[in-house]
């Protein structure tokens, strides 16, 4: 199982991607550093969706060839700053754009918000896609109970859009 990507079948909730992929907007997929991330990455699709990864882009060349051959045959990466127009272009053709946002890009505006009681930095793309283009954010994450690893995803993030900033 360690080795494998998920398949369509493995992903525990996935009546929650494909309930935000019937509303045809696309979906964003909001997920972490957590657990086992690279399988969601080598899942080529999500539901049937092409799946895009919005990804930083290593300084040392060695890491980034890695991190390539390790996503080889699965999901689209999309550099981090540069892809508002092609996730854009992803969500109008109905496909998955994952985000992760357990990081910021250094030098951008992040949002500071407390994360077990400190403060911790984030990117705000993700807000600003989904309140842009209308489609749902769907959690997804991956991690090991101690017999496999695990992809889940979780219900659609709801928005209070009477208060955009906060959003």
């Amino acid at each position: 199982d360690q080795g494998q990507p998920p398949d369509e079948a493995a992903l525990e909730g996935r009546d929650h991607v494909a309930r935000a992929l019937a509303q045809g907007r696309g979906v964003l997929l909001l997920t972490a550093h957590l657990g086992a991330f690279e399988r969601l990455v080598r899942a080529p699709t999500i539901c049937g969706a092409r799946l895009w990864v919005v990804t930083r882009r290593f300084r040392v060349g060695g890491a980034q060839r890695a991190w390539s051959t390790l996503r080889a045959g699965g999901a689209g990466l999309l550099p981090a700053g540069a892809s508002a127009r092609a996730s854009v272009a992803a969500l109008r053709r109905n496909e998955a754009v994952a985000f992760v946002l357990d990081q910021h890009e250094p030098g951008r505006r992040a949002v500071v918000a407390p994360f077990f009681g400190r403060p911790a930095a984030t990117s705000r793309d993700l807000a600003r896609l989904a309140r842009l283009t209308g489609a749902p954010v769907v959690p997804v994450f991956t991690w090991w109970d101690g017999a496999r690893h695990r992809t889940e995803a979780q219900p659609a993030v709801g928005w209070d859009t009477a208060a955009p900033d906060a959003d």
